[in-house]
């Protein structure tokens, strides 16, 4: 939902995260017009990136921010939806979390504005264990969170290799 979010100035997520991510299909449909009209910045975004064939993601960050953290976390979204083995290896490793554990993580989340739905949190929690930051002191609290977050990490740098 692209209104998601929405500040009086219009949806400016780009101006508030440090990073972003757009799958292909959400291009696709910008494209053909399926999201309704397109406001001034989508439209001038849109014209910065080429046509591509197949699932793919645009990631981006704001310049004046921690550009690699930002960026890891971003490809580990970009991983997590285009290639199928990494999700299901990121996904065994955060099933070892534990109930208790696990709503920390997604209550942190929650508590900075994201969307309480399932696989977003999931995508989020391991994307956060990739790059760091906000969900630091929660994992700090549980020795079994920083197991599975050296198990997600591991499995970012092998699938992302020397393009991270």
């Amino acid at each position: 939902n692209r209104n998601a979010g929405s500040t009086p100035a219009g949806f400016d997520y780009y101006l508030v995260w440090d990073g972003f991510n757009i799958p292909s299909w959400v291009l696709d449909d910008a494209r053909a017009g399926k999201l309704g009209p397109l406001r001034v910045q989508e439209e001038a975004l849109l014209s910065l990136i080429p046509l591509v064939e197949g699932h793919h993601y645009v990631i981006g960050s704001l310049l004046g921010t921690d550009g690699a953290s930002t960026r890891r976390h971003e490809m580990a979204h970009g991983l997590y939806s285009t290639n199928a083995g990494y999700k299901e290896q990121v996904q065994s490793s955060l099933a070892k979390l534990s109930d208790e554990c696990r709503s920390a993580l997604h209550q942190k989340l929650l508590s900075v504005g994201y969307a309480d739905d399932i696989e977003i949190l999931t995508d989020e929690t391991h994307a956060y264990m990739v790059a760091g930051a906000t969900l630091d002191k929660q994992l700090e609290g549980y020795e079994c969170a920083q197991v599975v977050q050296l198990e997600v990490l591991s499995t970012f740098e092998q699938h992302a290799g020397d393009r991270k």
